[in-house]
C-alpha cells in the first residue's frame, strides 16, 4: 500500500466515473475539500456518500462537476436531493 497526500490521490482520479466515499469513523473532509478545490478537472464525477453530518464545500460544485448519490438523506444532503441536484439510493452497506 502506498500512502499519498490528498492532492496526489485526487490527481489520480479520472475526470468521470464513480468514487465511493465511506465515512467509517469520520468523513474524509480533507480529501473532499481537495476535490472541491480541483472541481474544474471533473465533469460529472459521481460521489457516493454515506453519512454526512456537515455541509461540504464540494456541494457548491453539484451538479456541474460532481454528481452526488447519497445512501442517507441527512440534513446537509437532503436539500440537494429535494432540489434534484443529488440522488438518494436507499440501500444497506451490506448490499453494495
Amino acid at each position: 500500500m502506498e500512502v499519498v497526500t490528498a492532492h496526489a490521490a485526487v490527481a489520480r482520479l479520472p475526470r468521470t466515473g464513480r468514487v465511493f466515499v465511506q465515512p467509517a469513523c469520520g468523513l474524509p473532509v480533507t480529501l473532499l475539500d481537495v476535490l472541491a478545490d480541483e472541481r474544474e478537472r471533473f465533469a460529472g464525477l459521481e460521489l457516493v456518500l454515506g453519512l454526512v453530518f456537515q455541509p461540504l464545500r464540494l456541494f457548491d460544485a453539484v451538479p456541474q462537476h460532481f454528481r452526488i448519490t447519497s445512501l442517507h438523506p441527512t440534513a446537509p444532503v437532503e436539500p440537494l436531493i429535494t432540489a434534484g441536484r443529488a440522488d438518494y439510493l436507499p440501500v444497506r452497506y451490506s448490499r453494495i
